[in-house]
């Protein structure tokens, strides 16, 4: 009895140290592809599959943008989870400046570089296509115009 709550206490940690690396296995990659710009932040997004109302859609974090700056984010996600990453960037005022994703066409970026022409807050919106459980980076960086 005891070897069958042992083995199933390990596989436990197994799943749970899996899960918690995927993010971090997606990073260097990902900061790799920032090329000559000056890496600022990156994110590490998790979201499971939304079932009821109650589950999380989207996650949304606030970052300073400067004018005159060119910025590039790089995305990456786990092909091991259904659900594909898409980053929206909005202004202070609530208007979308770029998206990793268009839904007419089902085409998915994973480099997008905006060149900002007003420094103040930002907000950068993560979710996973069709709502699915997914788990993915975001590595942003800059450089001056």
């Amino acid at each position: 009895m005891l070897k069958k709550y042992f083995i199933l206490a390990i596989i436990s940690c197994f799943t749970f140290v899996a899960k918690s690396q995927c993010s971090a296995t997606l990073l260097p990659s990902a900061t790799k592809k920032l090329a000559d710009f000056t890496y600022v932040k990156d994110f590490q997004i998790k979201l499971r599959q939304v079932r009821t109302a109650r589950d999380k859609k989207q996650i949304t974090m606030s970052v300073m943008l400067n004018k005159g700056t060119k910025y590039r984010f790089v995305l990456d996600d786990s092909k091991d989870a259904e659900g594909r990453l898409i980053f929206e960037l909005f202004s202070d005022k609530g208007k979308r400046q770029v998206s990793s994703f268009r839904p007419e066409i089902k085409k998915h970026y994973y480099i997008l570089e905006y060149i900002c022409n007003a420094s103040g807050m930002y907000f950068l919106n993560f979710e996973f296509e069709d709502f699915k459980a997914g788990c993915g980076v975001l590595v942003y960086g800059f450089k001056p115009l």
